[in-house]
């Protein structure tokens, strides 16, 4: 580390290897003087967030690979299986329905612009990429990651986890906010832990600040109740605990609806081309007999 240079620059410089997350926990501890605290409490968050994560890509991973499975399928039966009942249907003369006539067009783009359509889907993915990187893509996905359920439980179980353990760590109330909001990475709930900051500041009660700034009913019942008992970093913390709970309840039910959602999607598109490739093929056998 160079002279003159605060450690969270000296973080910042090296963002491979150290995340924002970790460059504005350091700086908010600098900042307030309490850095080991604030580093001992972002580790022990970490382990419990990579916990979190890992059980989440783990539950991912079985219905990515029958999504990929079922796209490899779905383009082998495009391009070798749909042209065989197109033949059969043009020397039966068959009248095709409009959802075949879809179908064997779709068939035929894919057999003669595959380069294209390959060319088209990996520049619509780079876009996508691009534009989550930018500014206003990563402000639209903090306003949706938010306004959900999921959103809420996240930050404000980080937020006021941190902030009972820097009550409890004797730091003052204004002084405890003014560190949490640091390491806050999400705008939207940034600007909220921010009108929170200045409502307690001017004299309001942390539950009737957040009221004002619109946080969750059930997060400001149980902080009044313990506000109001002279015990709020307790009351902090339960609420933090509930809603890591909750958090972990429904990740888990995410996890468990993910797998079947996927089978039934690739099973039910390649139900309904089998439907409507075979449905000609009925009534042509009834009618003759």
């Amino acid at each position: 580390m160079k002279k003159g240079k605060s450690f969270s620059e000296a973080l910042q410089q090296q963002p491979k290897h150290f995340p924002a997350d970790l460059v504005r926990t350091v700086k908010a501890g600098e900042q307030t003087g309490f850095l080991d605290l604030v580093l001992a409490d972002h580790a022990i968050y970490e382990k419990q967030r990579q916990l979190l994560l890992g059980k989440f890509q783990q539950a991912l991973f079985y219905p990515c690979i029958v999504l990929l499975m079922g796209s490899v399928l779905l383009v082998y039966v495009l391009v070798f299986i749909i042209p065989s009942f197109q033949n059969i249907f043009t020397s039966l003369d068959i009248r095709l329905s409009v959802l075949l006539k879809a179908m064997f067009l779709i068939s035929t783009f894919v057999r003669e612009q595959w380069a294209l359509l390959i060319g088209a889907i990996l520049a619509i993915f780079a876009s996508v990429v691009f534009w989550l990187r930018s500014d206003q893509g990563k402000e639209l996905m903090a306003k949706l990651f938010w306004h959900s359920r999921i959103g809420k439980l996240f930050w404000l179980n980080k937020s006021f986890w941190l902030l009972s353990r820097f009550l409890g760590a004797g730091i003052p109330l204004l002084e405890a906010m003014k560190l949490a909001r640091g390491v806050i990475s999400n705008s939207v709930f940034r600007q909220k832990w921010s009108r929170l900051s200045q409502l307690a500041e001017k004299g309001q009660s942390l539950h009737q600040a957040a009221i004002y700034c619109g946080l969750p009913e059930d997060a400001i019942v149980l902080l009044k109740s313990r506000e109001q008992a002279g015990r709020l970093g307790e009351g902090l913390q339960k609420i933090a605990e509930m809603y890591q709970l909750e958090l972990n309840e429904r990740l888990g039910k995410i996890n468990s609806l993910v797998e079947p959602a996927a089978i039934l999607l690739v099973g039910g598109v390649v139900g309904a081309i089998v439907c409507i490739l075979f449905l000609p093929l009925l009534q042509m056998t009834r009618e003759m007999m």
